[in-house]
This record gives C-alpha cells, structure tokens and sequence, in this order.
C-alpha cells in the first residue's frame, strides 16, 4: 500500500471514530504525498465540513473540482458549504450543475430545495429594511447676498444737554504741556518720610563650598525601612559627615532575591492524579506574559500541569507558535539546568510524549518551520524521545 493509501486509511478510520481534527491531519498527509488524488482533498471537505469551517472546504471542493470537473460529491459538499456562509446563488448553482450530472440523485434534490427556501426567505427579510435616500445638495446662488439696514436712535436724558468733545489745539512749543489749575488736589505729608530700606533676603554663599553645605543643610534626611520594623535613621549631618558608614553595612534583614545568589533546581511536574490548575485561556495568557522573563518562569508555569494531563488542556486550540515557544523552553531549561536537576530529562521526555498524543499536533507539526522541526528533533534526541515525529 502507497503512503498516500495508507494516510487516507487512518484519516478514513478516524472520521469513522468522530476524530475529525486527526482525520484532517491524516488526508493532509496523503494530499501531500499525491496532489493528483481528488479523492483526498474530497475527504478533507467532508471533515471541515463537520468541524463548521466552511470556508475550508470550500476550497478543498475547488481544488477537486479543478481535477475532475464533474465529481457530483464536490458540487454537492461545495454547495453546502456555500449555503452555510449565505452564498445562496452559488450554492443554487452548484446543487443545479450535480443534479444535471447525476438527476435522481435524492440528496442534492433535498438541499437544493432547502436552500432555496433559505434564499427566498433571505430576500423577503430584505425588502423590509429601508434603503437611504441621496439628498441633492442645495444649488448655488448667484445672487449677491442681501444686506438689510436697521436704524440706531440714540437716546440721551433730558436734563443733560449734549456733550461735544473737540480736540484742543496744540502748540508746537508745549507739545505736552501739563495742565496746571486750581482745582487740582496737592498731596501734603503730615509725618517726614524717610527711604524705605531694602528688604532683607537670604544672602548668596560667597564660595563654592559654602553653597554645597548649604545644599546638604537643606536636604531632607532619610533613613533605611526593613521588614523587620529595626529601621535606621539618619539626619542630614551625619549623612554628610560619614556617607560611607550605612553604605558598608549592608542590612542584615534584607537579603538578596534568589535568583541573584544561587542556583536552585527546577520545580518537578505536579503529581500523577493532580487536574490542571488553569484553563487554557488562562494558561496561554500567563505564557504570553512571561515571554521577556527566564526560560525557568515558563517551565515553573508548565510544571504546574501533568504531562498525561496535557491533552485534555489543549484539545484543538494547539498552534505552531506555542509548540515553538514551549521546545524553546525545554532547550533553555537542559542547558542551564541539566548538571543541577538529574530529572529534567526524564520530565521533558513525558511532556513530549504527551505534546504528540494532543489533537490536531500533526497538523500542528507540518505548519512548522524547518528550523521548528528540527529543534523538536534535536531536544527528542538529547532527552531520549522518538526523533522521528519531527
């Protein structure tokens, strides 16, 4: 049996068992060892079509029909497949064209009155929607624009008679010459007034060093908080006096973070019986935040699931990006941690075990780079796994 036969033979009996997303993975492979078979790019619609991508199929029964013009299967799948995004047309035409091939054929006969009902019923919903109205914009005038005129009365009291401001003459000898009358008021003191002395502000350091003492007079003091509630305390002049006495005692209350002063193993995968503690939303979202962090956040955030535990979690949603993402985790972890952490072997072998018995994964696998492929060949190999999956 050819390769090609053989993959159609696992696709065939896992669509048999309800595996929809293996069986996709399993006419890919035949597709790929024969493009010239229509019959495997018809099986894979068949499976899209079960799984609700529509669009998919579609294109599958394109690709069949381009090899074999009058396969009725092709017209009928891409047909349902078209009616189920509202394509009714296409659809209509289609079911048309495998009925003309094959006339008694009852099921197309079914879903081509179906979908016709459909479009009728589609065309109905549409006449009761209101269609816009375009609006002509105004013409332009060519008539000047009017200008009405108001009166203005001004109305002034009676007893007042009006006021007639003229401008005095000048003459060229005073040409700003003060005015000088008696009825102008004089301001007279009644106590001697004596010169207002300035007021008296912080006088400017003459030297450098007596602006820097008066920087370091002025700055707040501080002091060292610990966990413990022992603080330190300090004004600004013995900071001043001896800046180097807190500096070369380090407090022993606060001591360095881990990571900074020792090694430590890795964290083991959770025990045999224990269910994920996440979902898998949650869990890609804490994968995706620890992307700048070390390799050993990641696999601490692994670690927190079984290995056996791993198909459950992600079931269809396994994407080539994350799979990358997670054996570049296992390649940082065994070179920095395989001397201090005997098992980590052991641990990395059974989480690729259980990454290759998750849904879809070979199909999840063939979408990966070369350079993807031949890192998962490259940590099976050193871990003692199966190098051929990748």
């Amino acid at each position: 049996m050819s390769p090609s036969s053989a993959a159609k033979e696992r696709g065939n009996a896992a669509f048999k068992a309800g595996d929809y997303p293996s069986a996709i993975g399993h006419y890919t492979t035949a597709i790929l060892a024969d493009p010239s078979d229509p019959t495997f790019p018809l099986n894979r619609a068949a499976a899209y079509l079960k799984l609700g991508k529509n669009e998919d199929a579609e294109r599958d029964c394109t690709k069949v029909l381009a090899l074999a013009k009058t396969n009725v299967k092709a017209l009928f799948r891409r047909g349902q497949a078209r009616a189920a995004f509202l394509k009714h047309a296409d659809a209509i035409h289609d079911l048309q064209q495998a009925l003309k091939l094959e006339p008694q054929n009852d099921a197309v006969k079914v879903e081509l009155q179906k979908v016709k009902a459909a479009f009728e019923k589609s065309k109905e919903k549409g006449k009761g929607k209101a269609l816009p109205v375009d609006i002509p914009p105004p013409p332009p005038s060519t008539a000047p624009p009017k200008h009405r005129r108001i009166p203005i009365t001004i109305v002034e009291p009676e007893s007042s008679p009006p006021t007639v401001l003229s401008p005095s003459p000048r003459t060229p000898d005073s040409p700003l010459s003060r005015p000088t009358s008696d009825d102008l008021l004089t301001p007279v003191s009644s106590r001697p007034l004596s010169p207002v002395s300035p007021a008296l502000g912080p006088t400017k350091p003459s030297t450098f060093k007596a602006a820097k003492e008066a920087r370091e007079a002025a700055r707040p003091g501080g002091g060292i908080f610990r966990a413990s509630g022992t603080h330190t305390v300090f004004d600004t002049k013995a900071r001043s006096s001896s800046p180097l006495v807190e500096k070369s005692a380090p407090a022993k209350d606060s001591p360095m973070p881990e990571m900074a002063t020792a090694t430590h193993p890795l964290p083991a995968p959770a025990a045999e019986g224990t269910p994920p503690p996440m979902t898998l939303f949650e869990f890609t979202r804490a994968w995706d935040a620890l992307a700048s962090s070390p390799p050993a956040a990641r696999w601490a955030l692994l670690s927190q699931t079984l290995p056996s535990a791993l198909p459950r979690l992600f079931q269809n949603s396994l994407d080539p990006s994350l799979l990358t993402s997670i054996l570049q985790t296992f390649r940082a972890v065994l070179a920095a941690h395989d001397t201090d952490t005997p098992e980590l072997r052991g641990w990395v072998r059974a989480y690729l075990e259980a990454l290759r018995r998750v849904s879809r994964c070979v199909t999840v696998v063939m979408l990966m780079s070369k350079a993807e492929k031949v890192l998962g060949k490259e940590i099976a190999e050193m871990v003692g796994a199966e190098g051929g999956f990748w």
